[in-house]
């Protein structure tokens, strides 16, 4: 799946604890942890904002579909659209976009906790979206995004930040929920997230 990594602009290239698709598949853990290697890249490229730490970090996964990321019109207008919306709304946004290999959801927080949890303002609040490919059968090549924004105080304890303070906008796809109407969806959502998430 490099053809997947290769059309994303500024990405940092990660991999989870999964072998393979089928290890990732049977082993749900393995695609949740990090693997040691991936997280020195997170730590470098947290040395390489010195001490500029952006609101919002965009992380991307190959998730159950990597098809649904590799379409044309579906990855890059979101992304591009979302990347810009973000900054509209006065977010700041990491420049480098994590890419996860064999990534699920909770890789996401895993890195969350690496780039946000030894900030020393515990109060400030940091966010996350992820986007990741959807399980295949529904016909279309979907992705989702999974928004999460919370305290450093949580980010900073391992396994914290969880599904249940993130929110989730699904079914995007050229055939599906739009990638525009999907970044109005994602702002409005993750603007209320970041408001609401206090120490």
């Amino acid at each position: 799946s490099n053809d997947f990594i290769a059309g994303i602009p500024a990405s940092l290239p990660i991999i989870t604890l999964s072998d393979d698709r089928k290890d990732y598949v049977y082993h749900p853990e393995s695609g949740e942890n990090l693997s040691e290697d991936s997280t020195w890249l997170l730590e470098k490229m947290h040395a390489r904002w010195s001490g500029e730490v952006p609101d919002v970090q965009i992380i991307i996964s190959d998730g159950l579909n990597p098809r649904a990321l590799m379409d044309e019109d579906h990855l890059e207008p979101f992304l591009t659209g979302l990347t810009n919306a973000l900054k509209e709304n006065n977010f700041s946004v990491g420049k480098e976009n994590i890419v996860i290999t064999h990534g699920r959801v909770r890789a996401g927080y895993a890195c969350g906790e690496v780039l946000f949890g030894d900030e020393e303002d515990e109060t400030k609040v940091r966010g996350i979206i992820h986007i990741i490919g959807e399980r295949p059968g529904s016909g279309h090549h979907n992705f989702s995004a999974y928004l999460t924004a919370a305290p450093v105080n949580k980010w900073k304890k391992a396994g914290t930040v969880d599904h249940d303070i993130s929110s989730v906008v699904s079914g995007i796809s050229d055939t599906a929920l739009s990638p525009e109407q999907a970044i109005k969806e994602t702002i409005t959502i993750f603007k209320r997230m970041f408001a609401n998430a206090i120490a």
